[in-house]
């Protein structure tokens, strides 16, 4: 008896001191804890401002070299939000930091006022023409203080990552500690550990929850436009497949809108970005207060899409309508452009619905902006692509298999090569009947600006095989002129990176295609502020030509080869080709005459007073660019020379 209550009380009190021990190891596990995890947290956090201060301080650094070769009030005003990002970094160190943190911010604050002032002295060089006296400041002023501000920053950003590294791995080690002391005990304390199994498997599912809950939120932000909140171009096309496959299956009709912001580009170019990220947030909370406001997209840019399932076209363009008015009364002046589109039901072609909606948004925008069209109401008038096309355009665009092939243009005068014009074709195996078709396909579903972007790449890639002191034309369509993919600004870059100067670039404006005359003229002259040449291409083909040249100073005009062959036997004709020849030359504009093909016609542009010529007769468009020896024997002199021998036989 005494022995059992002996061990009942040793067994009592073994678990008892368990108990304690559980309880002391418990408390100082969870006060260990708590306090690496603070610090943890702690260093995270000025790592975090540390790299915030290093990402401000490059964006100044880059913005201050970009300034002299791009003076724009827009850098001025980059550089001032980057100057003020790297302060509020800096001051969050400050107000959380230690006394060395203080006294390292302080150093780097004061540092940094030097390096604004000698920035703004710099920027005022640049302003006043005096490129020796900006580079001058960079040298020897700007470019040692950022060096002592980066070396700091760095330096503590990589200390602080050190040490959330050191303590997180401190924090893992006790966590280690407290799963092999309970297992120790397991065998003696089981009614303690099932309570501490209790505690672990509590814990093991809040992580699990918030684990779920990470993995639901990257799920939803791979599927979200990071401005609006919408839905992105892929679920657009999740969504879509799915609502036309049901719609087809129920044999009922949907409708697509794709909805563009009137003038969103001019609105960010006059009133800055952060005004043009305002207006599409308007718009996109306009769109979720909408009945239909279940399937809502940002396609990219001023583009939007809505699905409206379980629709008839008049239902549509009545809640269309309605959506066209909240715009317009709330989105602080600007408008909205609409195209619909109903599928017909039992059919689901998701890429021929996608190209009618495309096709009704542009007839919208050049009709006029904030109104809506149907593609019932244009079905007469447009032909549709055939789905083979359309997908043999994207194929293209995703794979980026374009040739370049190479046209001189020469300079009758002094008999050389003026420039190359760059031409781009896509691979025969895409079927395309030509090169046209598969831009004029680009046009009509709005993907020209991709397939410009596409081309010019491919095309800067051989720009260091063009001879040093010729040109090169390179040809862009209204459309991409009108679009933010392909900017004056990421041109630019795109030019300098491959080794050209932009005075060595002509840009090619065809009159043939221009529908908004103003747009063109406006992302035109941004183009020849940025140091880029012009070229009015196609002129006589069209009627904006004519127009055009009186608004926008252009360096080349390019004669249409029709008008050259028809002033062979057409006074009228002729009459035309020496008007607009005498314009242009009255404008300073360079004339070059396409399409040159015998010894008659390079005679009569000659004649007519052309500066130079581009033409089969002098060197069709080839992948290889010419040696000088083909060029010689291909140059306007030797083709006349070529004719002598027949002149004095005869």
């Amino acid at each position: 008896m005494k022995k059992n209550h002996m061990l009942s009380r040793l067994t009592s009190l073994g678990l008892t001191a368990i108990l304690l021990v559980l309880t002391a190891f418990s408390m100082w596990a969870t006060l260990t804890t708590q306090q690496a995890a603070d610090r943890t947290i702690l260093s995270e956090y000025f790592n975090d401002q540390y790299q915030q201060a290093r990402l401000a301080l490059d964006t100044e650094n880059l913005i201050e070299h970009k300034y002299l070769l791009d003076p724009a009030p827009e850098a001025l005003a980059a550089y001032n939000v980057a100057a003020s990002g790297l302060i509020k970094a800096l001051h969050n160190v400050y107000n959380r930091g230690d006394a060395h943190d203080r006294l390292l911010v302080e150093k780097v604050l004061a540092t940094h006022q030097l390096s604004l002032m000698n920035t703004h002295l710099k920027f005022m060089a640049v302003d006043n023409g005096d490129v020796a006296l900006a580079l001058n400041i960079d040298d020897t002023k700007i470019d040692p203080i950022f060096t002592t501000m980066q070396h700091i920053v760095n330096a503590e950003a990589n200390r602080y990552h050190a040490e959330a590294d050191q303590r997180l791995n401190a924090l893992s080690a006790t966590e280690y500690l407290v799963f092999i002391f309970t297992l120790i005990v397991f065998p003696i304390g089981l009614f303690l550990l099932g309570g501490l199994l209790l505690v672990v498997r509590t814990y093991q599912r809040k992580i699990d929850e918030g684990t779920s809950a990470e993995m639901a939120r990257l799920a939803r932000t791979a599927l979200t436009d990071n401005l609006t909140g919408l839905g992105n171009h892929r679920a657009f096309q999740d969504d879509l497949q799915r609502e036309m496959a049901s719609a087809c299956q129920q044999g009922e009709t949907m409708a697509l809108a794709i909805i563009d912001i009137d003038e969103l580009k001019l609105i960010n170019d006059t009133s800055g970005h952060l005004q043009g990220d305002l207006v599409l947030t308007t718009f996109a909370t306009i769109l979720q207060r909408t009945h239909h406001s279940e399937y809502i997209y940002r396609l990219g840019g001023d583009e939007f899409a809505m699905i409206l399932p379980h629709i008839t076209q008049p239902d549509a363009v009545t809640a269309l309508e309605q959506l066209r008015h909240g715009a317009e009364q709330g989105l602080f002046g600007a408008t909205i452009s609409i195209g619909v589109a109903v599928n017909i039901a039992e059919a689901s072609d998701i890429e021929v619905l996608q190209e009618q909606a495309h096709l009704a948004a542009a007839e919208a925008k050049r009709r006029s902006h904030n109104t809506i069209v149907t593609f019932e109401d244009m079905r007469e008038s447009v032909s549709l692509i055939a789905p083979a096309k359309v997908h043999a355009l994207h194929r293209l665009l995703s794979e980026g298999h374009v040739t370049v092939a190479f046209q001189p243009i020469w300079d009758i005068e002094q008999n050389r090569v003026l420039s190359f014009e760059a031409l781009t074709r896509p691979p025969a195996d895409y079927g395309f009947n030509g090169p046209q078709e598969a831009f004029d396909i680009a046009e009509k579903i709005g993907r020209a600006h991709e397939l410009d972007y596409l081309c010019v790449h491919a095309i800067l890639a051989r720009a260091a095989e063009l001879p040093p002191d010729t040109l090169l034309f390179l040809n862009l369509t209204p459309q991409t002129l009108d679009h933010d993919v392909l900017t004056g600004a990421i041109l630019l870059e795109a030019v300098l990176s491959a080794g050209l100067t932009p005075d060595r670039v002509v840009i090619e404006i065809t009159e043939r295609s221009v529908v908004r005359l103003e747009v063109v003229v406006r992302e035109a002259r941004k183009l020849r502020a940025l140091g880029f040449r012009l070229a009015l291409d196609d002129t006589g083909a069209g009627n904006a030509g004519l127009e055009m040249l009186s608004q926008l100073a252009v360096d080349f005009v390019k004669i249409d080869r029709a008008i050259v062959v028809k002033a062979l036997t057409d006074a009228t004709a002729r009459t035309i080709f020496t008007s607009i020849t005498d314009i242009a030359r009255q404008m300073n504009s360079y004339v070059i005459a396409e399409g040159i093909e015998d010894i008659e016609m390079l005679d009569l542009v000659q004649q007519v007073g052309a500066h130079a010529v581009q033409g089969y007769l002098l060197g069709r468009p080839n992948q290889v660019l010419p040696s000088a020896e083909t060029l010689q024997a291909l140059s306007p002199a030797a083709q006349r020379a070529s004719l002598e021998p027949l002149t004095t036989a005869r």
